[in-house]
């Protein structure tokens, strides 16, 4: 028995436990984008302050919007807007999907990988609106959500997903 297979040498045998190490990243995820969105339901000026608008790069102070804006969604009460389904659906395909990917990578690369893809998408979409010239801002996970779904597509394309419940496809 060498020196590395006794207790004392690990150091991840008596560590207790956090509460946050409990829960799956995927979970605090769901938690933080639903937090976020009651928050900028009952205070609407944070919806400002957090969205990603398409000439961030004029007040470099603001580059915190690039991951920010990924944990804003529409306020339930916004005119003419998603609503609730924005959120719903994001965070569906995260609840879904997202466990397995997050199984698969762990949960450290799992976080990063989500992290980075919400900066990702959201350099591509500052691009593309300034080249258009759109003068909207961006909200929501869908970026970042996306990424995770083709994580899971380009790691299990055989797996059957359930379309509505009831029609059986290939993840590919």
């Amino acid at each position: 028995m060498g020196i590395e297979n006794r207790n004392y040498y690990r150091d991840d045998i008596d560590r207790p436990m956090s509460s946050i190490e409990t829960h799956s990243i995927v979970t605090l995820l769901i938690v933080a984008n639903v937090i976020v969105l009651f928050l900028v339901s009952f205070v609407p000026v944070l919806y400002n302050y957090l969205e990603l608008k398409p000439d961030w790069f004029t007040r470099p102070w603001e580059i915190y919007t690039l991951l920010t804006y990924g944990f804003v969604h529409a306020p339930l009460a916004a005119p003419g807007g998603p609503g609730i389904m924005h959120i719903l659906f994001n965070m569906l395909s995260l609840f879904f999907l997202g466990p397995t990917v997050e199984q698969h990578y762990g949960r450290r690369e799992f976080l990063w990988f989500y992290l980075l893809a919400i900066i990702f998408s959201g350099m591509v979409w500052v691009i593309a609106a300034t080249l258009r010239s759109s003068g909207d801002a961006c909200v929501g996970a869908s970026g970042a959500v996306v990424a995770v779904v083709m994580l899971f597509i380009l790691n299990f394309p055989r797996v059957k997903l359930m379309v509505w419940g009831v029609l059986p496809v290939p993840a590919w």
